[in-house]
């Protein structure tokens, strides 16, 4: 089985770049920082992915079979507390379209002066 790739994925992937991204867990790390964030349960994406998907979806087979467990495993593992809003919100995040502009002009050499920025798409 394919997994299906939502809107708001396919706007990040416009990014470009490799994947999995160069430095992920150092980067991850900075981000951590400088944020202030200083709890960082174990596996905490991958929870965060699976008990978003088991809301949007409302589907435990589907979820389970996208990150290659059971339902049962999903349940007992991985699933916290999200509301609806909570989900819809999480996949509506997308780059900020000053930010796909400034990676374009990045990748044709040219210098950038923009922020990392996500916004929430309509």
């Amino acid at each position: 089985m394919l997994v299906q790739l939502l809107p708001a994925a396919t706007e990040w992937l416009k990014l470009g770049g490799d994947l999995p991204p160069v430095n992920f867990w150092r980067r991850i790390y900075k981000l951590r920082t400088t944020a202030g964030i200083t709890e960082w349960p174990c596996d905490v994406l991958r929870h965060t992915a699976a008990s978003m998907m088991i809301c949007h979806y409302k589907d435990a087979q589907r979820t389970a079979l996208e990150l290659g467990n059971s339902a049962d495993l999903l349940f007992r593992h991985y699933r916290e507390l999200v509301t609806v809003q909570d989900a819809e919100r999480f996949y509506k995040m997308v780059p900020s379209p000053d930010l796909l502009v400034a990676k374009n002009q990045e990748a044709c050499g040219l210098e950038t002066n923009v922020d990392v920025a996500v916004r929430s798409s309509s």
